[in-house]
């Protein structure tokens, strides 16, 4: 049987994206590990659970800024006060959510018993303002497809941060480190965003306009809040009932999993939902093209995932020394949880251009609800190992997470009319390329030459073998993934020619 025809043009330009993306994702996340992995060495356990509390809820308040106007933005069709109603949309979230930010300062102390929390969260409340209008920039330059100087411009922006909050870590500063790293990556990412970028309109948005954003993102906001609970209430449990250590080696094994995750999670998302975006923008129903996408990305994804599974002793040896060896076992368990999340980043998007907000909604607050209840009740009947508690915590989270997956992708599939057979042989394919990394990594642990070599040659020896053999995975499913690529190019290109 013939393979798939592909058109010259949609493939270059889905290779294009898809290693644009990839590259550049991979900068921003070898930043954000080398500030990971520079904090795991300035700071003590305990230390480095604060500074992930922090981090947390600077995050939670940042992705206010990316759903709702944001994704408003991307899909809605113009109308002369889009750009300008989405835009004061978002810096009226921004002094929002300043409030109950600060009133948790007032109250932190009390919970955790560190004055390093209130210290750290009360000079970044600021820095939510900077957060609302890269935010809204990104967009702006999302829905114009340039999807290429969006990515540039997050790595330059990225890079700073992490050579600034090095410098910090390296001099002393500790936990300011944070608020250095913050405040340089927001102000060079916006001046490179106002110096770029011109945008018509941006005054406009009346007070109807703004409701009308407001309205449409109030699940959204909900959604954040949701998954907010669910990713990191956890973390929060571990720390109010045991111990920031605990919380310390649960986050530090999922920033680690998730510098590798996001490599292919971010870009992934950024794609599917810019394509489906502007197919939603035309008018058209979505396709099979999001289970293309996944195949092309999480050949790769979960390769590298199943890879650091199966080394991740020797791995957290490596690179964050013995003090962290009870972190090895989380590592596995998250390698895991984050492998659903490929999944996710396809499913989301699609569901959100389709308007189910409200059935997302639903599944999240289940969730939101069972992450921290099961944490809790777990971390309550082992209180007398803080460092069991953190692997026990991440399988129930991994359980729940997977129901979650599931239910995405079967309303995705239904709204796109794939059936059950087309999702799943697409994992399948996707799955090939990490069987022969996970098969090559077991045969070099069990050799008498992997057994004989010391720590740092096994990691360089294991890293080269995974290379090998994710590249003869990729030849096996080789037709497969360069139709997939095709797909990664396809929606922009039908813009074009509409």
């Amino acid at each position: 049987m013939a393979g798939p025809v592909i058109r010259k043009s949609a493939l270059s330009e889905g290779l294009i994206s898809g290693s644009v993306g990839l590259v550049s994702r991979v900068a921003i996340q070898l930043c954000l590990l080398a500030v990971t992995l520079t904090a795991t060495r300035y700071l003590a356990i305990s230390q480095f659970g604060i500074y992930s509390v922090a981090s947390a809820l600077m995050f939670l308040c940042r992705n206010l800024f990316y759903v709702g106007p944001y994704e408003y933005l991307l899909k809605t069709p113009p109308f002369p006060g889009l750009k300008g109603a989405c835009l004061k949309a978002n810096l009226g979230l921004a002094v929002a959510a300043s409030v109950p930010l600060l009133v948790f300062v007032s109250i932190s102390e009390y919970i955790f018993g560190s004055r390093d929390l209130p210290f750290v969260l009360i000079r970044l409340v600021p820095a939510l303002l900077l957060s609302a209008m890269t935010a809204w920039y990104e967009a702006v330059l999302l829905r114009d497809l340039a999807i290429r100087r969006y990515y540039l411009f997050t790595v330059i922006g990225e890079l700073f941060g992490a050579i600034v909050a090095i410098a910090f870590f390296y001099y002393g500063f500790e936990l300011r480190s944070l608020i250095a790293q913050t405040y340089t990556r927001l102000g060079i990412l916006l001046l490179l965003y106002v110096l770029s970028t011109r945008v018509e309109g941006w005054r406009n948005g009346s007070v109807a306009d703004v409701r009308k954003v407001l309205d449409w993102s109030l699940s959204r906001f909900s959604a954040v809040f949701l998954n907010f609970s669910a990713n990191y209430g956890a973390d929060f449990i571990l720390g109010i009932v045991l111990s920031p250590v605990a919380t310390g080696l649960y986050r530090a094994s999922n920033r680690i999993v998730s510098s590798i995750s996001d490599l292919f999670a971010q870009p992934l998302q950024k794609i599917v939902q810019t394509n489906l975006s502007a197919r939603s923008s035309r008018g058209l129903r979505p396709d099979h093209s999001w289970i293309a996408m996944l195949t092309a990305v999480a050949s790769i994804g979960w390769a590298a995932l199943l890879g650091l599974a199966v080394s991740a002793k020797q791995v957290v040896l490596f690179i964050l020394g013995p003090a962290w060896e009870k972190a090895a076992p989380v590592i596995v368990v998250f390698c895991a949880a984050r492998a659903l999340s490929l999944i996710d980043a396809a499913t989301t998007s699609l569901l959100v251009c389709c308007d189910r907000q409200k059935f997302m909604l639903k599944v999240q607050t289940t969730v939101a609800v069972l992450v921290p209840v099961t944490s809790l009740g777990l971390s309550v009947a082992i209180p007398h190992s803080s460092e069991l508690a953190p692997t026990v915590v991440a399988i129930a989270y991994l359980a729940i997470m997977s129901a979650l997956t599931l239910a995405y992708a079967q309303e995705a599939a239904r709204l796109s009319s794939a059936s059950a057979r087309d999702v799943l042989v697409g994992m399948l394919f996707s799955v090939i390329p990490g069987l022969f990394v996970t098969l090559a990594l077991i045969v070099l642990e069990m050799s008498q030459f992997g057994r004989s070599l010391e720590q740092r040659l096994f990691v360089a020896y294991a890293l080269v073998v995974s290379i090998i053999a994710l590249v003869f995975g990729l030849i096996v499913i080789r037709r497969r993934l360069l139709s997939s690529i095709h797909s990664l190019g396809y929606a922009r290109l039908a813009g074009e020619d509409a």
